[in-house]
């Protein structure tokens, strides 16, 4: 999984969190890849490259 949020890639590595509703969303992810025999790969990007963002970006004001 990319992401560019460095708190939930080391959550989601970790399976661990201080925020409980980030806890919460490590607890679903684990239990639903050891149901499924799943392993996951977690990869900070950072967010200008990060493909997901363009539609966001389209919307940013452009300071020229």
């Amino acid at each position: 999984m990319l992401g560019d949020n460095m708190s939930t890639i080391l959550a989601f590595r970790k399976g661990r969190a201080t925020s409980f509703p980030l806890l919460v969303c490590c607890r679903r992810r684990a239990a639903l890849m050891l149901a499924r025999r799943l392993y996951c790969h977690d990869r900070w990007l950072a967010s200008e490259y990060n493909p997901s963002d363009e539609a966001s970006r389209f919307f940013e004001n452009k300071h020229d």
